[in-house]
């Protein structure tokens, strides 16, 4: 079996990747931050991509809609515009 030593006077180790405690915590609740660290950083790095291409595709649509709904409707206004007037016009 494997000694471990004293952990109240071992170097706490930080990093994005380092699990165990913190400073200014107890062992278990060091150990509990620096997981849900972890897990918000991950979390975060893999919707802000999704969060991109959502913005884009709303924004594309909205886009879309809006001319499409003005070209449909500028036809039928030239139309009746012209319409019972002499070829010429």
């Amino acid at each position: 079996m494997t000694r471990i030593g004293n952990p109240a006077t071992a170097r706490i180790e930080t990093g994005p990747n380092i699990v165990g405690p913190r400073e200014g915590y107890s062992l278990q609740i060091g150990t509990l931050v620096s997981i849900l660290e972890w897990m918000r950083r991950a979390v975060l790095e893999s919707v802000q991509g999704l969060a991109m291409t959502i913005w884009i595709t709303s924004t594309t649509l909205r886009l879309t809609v809006s001319a499409l709904s003005y070209c449909t409707s500028r036809p039928e206004k030239a139309r009746r515009t012209i319409k019972g007037n002499e070829l010429s016009y």
